[in-house]
């Protein structure tokens, strides 16, 4: 771990327009100033383990959207002042400048595969406290799926006790107004209940019988994440032991630079000040890296005399830290809802029959091989 460094987020702005009820981040209005990004750039183009090859960059926030011309200014300086070769920008946005991101993908600016829009569905706009209605955010899912990146653009939905009972209508929504790359993820700290994990699995069953008619009678891709996951970690990766398949891909290859130089092992990590490994002035440091690593290996105590079957298990290390005090204190009330979201995988791939071939991996289980 911390051999190479090929993914870096910049935190751009700690300020945010909206002020969803499960977000973890605290927001107020403070920007990083133009000093500290010519120091952030020396930072990444003096150190020897950040890649001088591919490297993937995000400009964290807050929303970052908010601040156009510092936004702008950031990717036309980091692509031209950062000494690696292939520079990858990924954006994640909440849907309050649409049209702005658009043009940043027209004009070539960002990643069209490492961009998504975060989205609650067609009724739950006021999980978003803000100023825009429900009616709103239709639209700019409309104009997303009429746009030239509607089978590339990743939407981001909440999976709350909110959101549960209208999944499958707002997939379907999705679909219908173009859009082919979708993910649903849960909240981390949420306590699911079982009865919401009933209706998970009959939200699921709905979405599981939309994918499998895509997958068969469809040629435009789609790309459902929670079984993407599953796909790659019950198949791609089947070979691998349980306690590697479940770790976070992302620790160790990345690093987080917040808006004061401070480095983390990523941006959750730095939102909350858990595990600071360095600085941009004094350098990584060494002690702290490896109290992280002696810390992370531990083996999870769900996984100790346990026939854990959920290979795509996903408790971020750095909530189970911040909310359960250890890295590997996983989030054990997720377990029923891993275990629905394989239950269904398995529907999927028992009617799909042999019908994985070399453009389904790329239409439908999107890229296997890589950290998301």
């Amino acid at each position: 771990m911390f051999e190479k460094i090929d993914r870096i987020s910049i935190e751009l702005t700690k300020y945010c327009n909206f002020n969803c009820s499960y977000c973890h981040q605290t927001h107020y209005d403070r920007i990083l100033e133009d000093f500290m990004l010519s120091d952030i750039i020396r930072f990444i183009n003096n150190t020897s383990i950040i890649s001088k090859d591919v490297l993937d960059i995000t400009p964290a926030g807050g929303e970052v959207t908010c601040h156009e011309e510092r936004l702008g200014r950031f990717f036309e300086r980091v692509e031209s002042e950062i000494h690696s070769t292939k520079k990858r920008f990924a954006l994640l946005s909440n849907m309050s400048n649409t049209d702005f991101v658009l043009s940043l993908l027209r004009d070539g600016t960002i990643d069209k595969e490492r961009v998504g829009f975060s989205w609650d569905g067609k009724y739950n706009c006021d999980t978003r406290i803000n100023k825009f209605d429900n009616d709103y955010f239709i639209r700019q899912v409309k104009k997303i799926g009429e746009s030239e990146f509607s089978k590339d653009i990743n939407i981001q939905h909440a999976i709350t006790k909110k959101t549960i009972p209208y999944l499958h209508d707002n997939i379907q929504f999705l679909i219908d107004s173009g859009i082919r790359n979708i993910n649903i993820y849960l909240i981390n700290g949420e306590e699911y209940t079982d009865e919401d994990a009933s209706e998970y699995s009959n939200q699921l069953k709905l979405i599981s019988d939309t994918f499998i008619d895509s997958y068969i009678n469809d040629k435009n891709r789609l790309r459902l994440y929670i079984f993407n996951k599953c796909f790659r970690d019950n198949v791609f990766r089947s070979e691998e032991s349980q306690d590697k398949v479940t770790q976070c891909r992302k620790l160790g290859n990345s690093m987080h630079i917040t808006i004061d130089g401070g480095m983390y092992p990523c941006t959750y990590f730095g939102d909350h000040d858990i595990f600071k490994i360095g600085d941009i002035y004094s350098g990584l440091n060494p002690l702290k890296i490896k109290e992280f690593i002696d810390q992370y290996i531990v083996k999870p105590g769900c996984l100790e005399g346990n026939a854990c079957k959920n290979r795509h298990c996903l408790s971020c290390p750095a909530a189970n830290h911040r909310l359960r005090g250890a890295l590997s204190n996983r989030d054990t009330n997720h377990c029923k809802m891993y275990s629905i979201e394989n239950y269904w995988f398995g529907y999927i791939m028992s009617n799909i029959g042999g019908g994985v071939t070399p453009l389904s991996l790329s239409n439908y289980w999107g890229r296997v091989n890589e950290p998301t």
